[in-house]
């Protein structure tokens, strides 16, 4: 690849643009260039090349297979056994145990501020 001569001024910039994130776009202005690349006639060789190059392939027809069908099994229904639901408590005994503890809390507390 050739370098630019010295003698060339070179005018650039760049640009942020938030919505190409992760991407990056490059645009060249070319002024003075003289290139066979640019005025077409290198990519018109290049196709004439290829067309003499470009033989008719002999296309290969292959036969359409289907792959095996899946052999599907139907499950086995399991016995039903039946839930009962948890035996509750009873919440007499545990409330007046409770009742109890707050009550002799409180009495502790009135003794111990001397209020009774």
């Amino acid at each position: 690849m050739d370098k630019v001569p010295n003698t060339k001024r070179i005018i650039w910039g760049a640009k942020v643009d938030n919505n190409l994130t992760g991407m990056v776009r490059v645009m060249a202005v070319l002024t003075g260039v003289e290139s066979p690349f640019l005025s077409g006639e290198e990519m018109q060789r290049i196709a004439e090349k290829r067309a003499e190059e470009q033989v008719e392939e002999p296309t290969i027809v292959r036969p359409k297979i289907e792959p095996p069908k899946p052999k599907v099994e139907v499950a086995k229904p399991r016995p039903v056994t039946k839930v009962e639901p948890p035996k509750e408590e009873e919440k007499g005994g545990s409330m007046y145990i409770w009742t109890i503890l707050i009550i002799l809390i409180v009495l502790g507390l009135l003794w111990y501020f001397k209020v009774i």
